[in-house]
């Protein structure tokens, strides 16, 4: 990764620190005009989750720039974890939790439902969309793409290797552009037997199956975006959590899911 001064020429300020952009991104460039972040609600969302306990680990998997990072207030005492493949953010995400959470740590590496090499269909046009899920690149044919390989590791891997210890409380952001389902099953295990676990899970390309096993196998609540307090959807089908997020009155693009010790828990 480069670290030449030129490449950090372009930034925006988000809660008081600089998030630094390659603008030649086109969700840099979206960045950069808004001179704010993109999914404020989902900011929102993010920060609710973060003060709800006292996290022991907060772990960001697709972290990208490292808006939901640098962008909300993080514990003091929290150990932050970042993880990205994508060579060509690192750089970036690299410098700004550098300067604004220096004890950050970044892991290069994708997160999927086995350890080893995972193939990454990276999008040259908005690097958001950069995925493991290779059906969804028909979606933007007019972006242009290339298909590179990645170090993977698994959910309970990358825990373990962390050092994340079953009586810690670990709070994750998963944004990985439709592999959050298959993650999620690949870990339920390790995350019930976690002391305390919320994961933030994007609903943007979740299939309904996944989004119906996360029903099932979790306690999910959305945010109320006119009240900032979260509502929980416990009982809710996939059909009523839909037609929930469509009135509006919901954050569309995200839930926060805490693991049921198994399916008859109540939450």
């Amino acid at each position: 990764m480069s670290d030449a001064t030129e490449n950090f020429s372009s930034f925006i300020t988000v809660n008081g620190a600089k998030l630094f952009l390659d603008s030649t991104d086109g969700r840099a460039a979206a960045l950069l005009r808004r001179r704010d972040l993109l999914h404020p609600t989902a900011t929102a969302l993010w920060q609710l989750a973060i003060n709800s306990a006292s996290w022991d680990w907060v772990i960001d998997v697709g972290a990208n720039y490292g808006e939901m990072l640098v962008g909300t207030d993080l514990p003091s005492g929290s150990t932050v974890v970042a993880v990205e493949p994508n060579q060509r953010v690192l750089p970036y995400l690299a410098r700004s939790l550098q300067d604004a959470i220096p004890t950050a740590t970044i892991l290069p590496c994708a997160v999927s439902d086995v350890c080893g090499t995972a193939t990454m269909h990276e999008d040259l046009t908005w690097s958001g969309n950069s995925t493991l899920e290779g059906e969804w690149v028909a979606e933007r044919a007019d972006h242009t793409w290339r298909r590179i390989d990645v170090p993977a590791l698994t959910l309970p891997k990358l825990l373990t290797e962390i050092g994340v210890r079953r009586d810690d409380a670990v709070l994750i952001k998963l944004d990985i552009e439709g592999h959050e389902g298959t993650v999620m099953r690949t870990a339920l295990g390790s995350l019930r037997d976690l002391s305390r676990c919320a994961v933030m899970v994007e609903l943007v390309r979740l299939c309904e199956a996944d989004l119906s096993w996360l029903l099932t196998e979790f306690c999910v609540t959305v945010l109320d975006v006119h009240r900032s307090v979260l509502v929980s959807a416990d009982g809710m089908s996939v059909a009523e959590l839909s037609s929930l997020i469509e009135e509006g009155d919901v954050h569309q693009r995200d839930v926060l899911a805490v693991p049921r010790r198994d399916r008859t828990s109540r939450c």
